[in-house]
């Protein structure tokens, strides 16, 4: 999990596709041992082009047990990111350590 590019509110994780893939499925959501914090996240999927985040996909979440399915197009797509973040700018008040609750289940890439 690379947490050096964004605030401590992110996080998220890197993979090079090297454009060979048409498709990322899978599910999103809340792990079973998330607590009810009472905020809204939100999961992203986005790759940098010439410095600039293109978002391929994106959800909202804020209680445990939703879920939203994830098909995404990464045709194209040389470095995928996948980030959890806070969906407002109030800060967690257990700090930077704070352990995000969500899961991305059954993730699939389609060539």
């Amino acid at each position: 999990v690379r947490t050096d590019r964004h605030p401590w509110q992110i996080k998220s994780v890197e993979f090079n596709l090297n454009a060979e893939y048409s498709r990322l499925t899978g599910t999103v959501g809340f792990s079973d041992e998330a607590d009810q914090w009472n905020r809204r996240w939100e999961l992203r999927a986005s790759t940098i082009e010439n410095g600039v985040e293109r978002i391929l996909f994106s959800a909202y979440l804020d209680s445990v047990g939703v879920h939203a399915p994830m098909d995404v197009d990464v045709t194209g797509v040389r470095r995928l990111e996948l980030s959890v973040r806070l969906a407002d700018d109030s800060p967690l008040s257990a700090g930077p350590s704070t352990n995000y609750p969500t899961v991305w289940a059954n993730p699939i890439l389609h060539e």
